[in-house]
């Protein structure tokens, strides 16, 4: 069974005269553009989210193969960190999102970067974890349920069934990317 309604949320915050159409492109799970989705509701700008189908990336996203995607009138962009930034150019009457201030804009990006290549990859090693357990299994599942409603068009009986092994192999590519080492904990305790 398929999904055959356009899976399009809309956002009206802060509705402004003549402002552009903003859409999102996005999974429902995707930790990248839930960021995006954050940035966008703290400037206060209205948006809409068109949740794409992973099996159609080329069909679905104005530009690339990867969320988020972000497009602004006839402008599109990807990478979450780099639209946080042309959100602030495209909309300076806007909440900011990074200071003015170079030392303190560079402290945030710094932060921002740990998050995007440490924090949120190492999310995906423990994502089954060690063995299929039923819970895991069971978890992978609704995941996967959750990917083929909010997916335009849905997804396969099969992809949801797989999607625990898909989720296994995220997180052994993630381990594999580099070693999660945190510069407090690798310099607890000298002096």
């Amino acid at each position: 069974m398929t999904n055959k309604k356009a899976p399009i949320e809309e956002n009206k915050a802060a509705e402004l005269p003549a402002s552009p159409l903003i859409t999102l492109y996005t999974f429902t799970m995707s930790p990248y553009a839930q960021k995006v989705h954050c940035y966008l509701q703290f400037k206060g700008l209205p948006f809409r989210c068109f949740y794409i189908n992973p099996l159609r990336l080329k069909k679905d996203l104005p530009v690339g193969t990867q969320v988020p995607a972000l497009t602004v009138g006839d402008q599109s962009k990807t990478d979450s960190s780099a639209i946080g930034l042309w959100l602030d150019e495209l909309f300076p009457s806007h909440a900011r999102l990074l200071p003015e201030d170079p030392v303190h804009k560079e402290t945030v990006l710094k932060i921002d970067q740990w998050v995007t290549h440490r924090l949120i990859p190492g999310n995906f090693r423990h994502y089954p974890g060690v063995g299929f357990t039923p819970r895991r299994v069971l978890n992978g599942w609704r995941l996967g349920q959750i990917l083929h409603k909010t997916s335009h068009g849905g997804i396969p009986l099969t992809l949801q069934a797989m999607w625990p092994l898909i989720l296994s192999q995220l997180r052994i590519s993630a381990h594999r990317d580099r070693p999660f080492r945190s510069t407090v904990t690798a310099n607890y305790g000298r002096s």
